[in-house]
């Protein structure tokens, strides 16, 4: 069997900040320690980071003392606002990429500008950019069929979740441009994502099957079982190296593996090894 790791896959420099964050607050503090929200759309890290007694919190009202985490994806910023007001110490471990696009959001804002975010509103990236604006008359859209429906706008700010797959945002732009007749567009795509995407497509058209590992609620992950698929007609999602299905991958000689940004490299190195193991 040749299994080939797809070169862009695994940890991006954001999930990696935010790990680093939260492990340095297990070794320099005294009092518990918590992140807002998983810290990342992965179940082994996430339970790693529990048995050193770190702790998932979903609202400001859960925390009473410590330290709070903000995790990669960033949150709104009455979040920080009520946390800091329980005397809480809060560490931003928000990716900066997100915070670029933060801060891009604002500044169409300031133009006057409504805004049009492109994304899944239920994801916490999109809920934490909405939530740093000023106004509350935000639109966020997750397709053409969505920017379509929508009504004649004035002047519109858009901007894009990280994740979200290039040809399918610029056919929402098009659709959106279609709205108004003053659309400024802030492509607010992560590089370490497209990539991702890029390497995994490419590989997925050379082998049988393609193996892709990450959160079954990663964004990211998902995206990449999408684009695997559209190339290889066999495509496996797992959380975990021990999901691999030992019989059923002995009928492969050539098989692909990507990972989602959330996935380490021991992970992915599990992965591999555990398929060794089957030829």
């Amino acid at each position: 069997m040749n299994i080939r790791v797809a070169k862009e896959s695994g940890f991006c420099y954001g999930v990696e900040g935010a790990l680093e964050i939260v492990e340095k607050a297990v070794d320099g503090t005294s009092g518990p320690v918590h992140t807002y929200g998983p810290l990342m759309h992965n179940p082994m890290v996430v339970e790693d980071l529990e048995k050193k007694g770190v702790s998932v919190v979903s609202d400001p009202s859960e925390v009473d003392d410590g330290t709070v985490v903000i995790r990669a994806h960033g949150v709104p910023t009455s979040v920080v606002r009520d946390l800091e007001a329980r005397g809480v110490t809060v560490l931003d471990g928000t990716c900066p990429f997100v915070l670029k696009t933060h801060r891009l959001a604002s500044r169409l804002e300031d133009e006057g500008r409504r805004i049009v975010v492109i994304g899944d509103p239920k994801h916490p990236e999109v809920i934490g950019v909405v939530g740093h604006l000023k106004s509350s008359d935000a639109i966020v859209v997750n397709g053409v069929e969505e920017a379509l429906a929508l009504p004649r706008l004035g002047k519109v700010g858009v901007v894009v979740q990280s994740t979200k797959i290039p040809e399918q945002v610029e056919r929402v732009v098009e659709a959106l441009l279609a709205r108004s007749d003053d659309v400024k567009v802030c492509r607010t795509l992560c590089g370490v994502v497209t990539r991702a995407q890029d390497d995994a497509r490419a590989l997925a058209a050379e082998v049988e099957v393609m193996i892709v590992i990450g959160g079954e609620t990663s964004s990211n992950t998902k995206k990449l079982v999408e684009i695997c698929r559209e190339r290889c007609p066999r495509v496996v999602h797992v959380e975990r190296p021990e999901e691999i299905d030992a019989a059923y991958f002995r009928q492969f000689t050539e098989v692909g593996v990507t990972a989602g940004t959330s996935t380490p490299k021991s992970i992915i190195e599990d992965v591999v090894e555990r398929l060794r193991t089957v030829v």
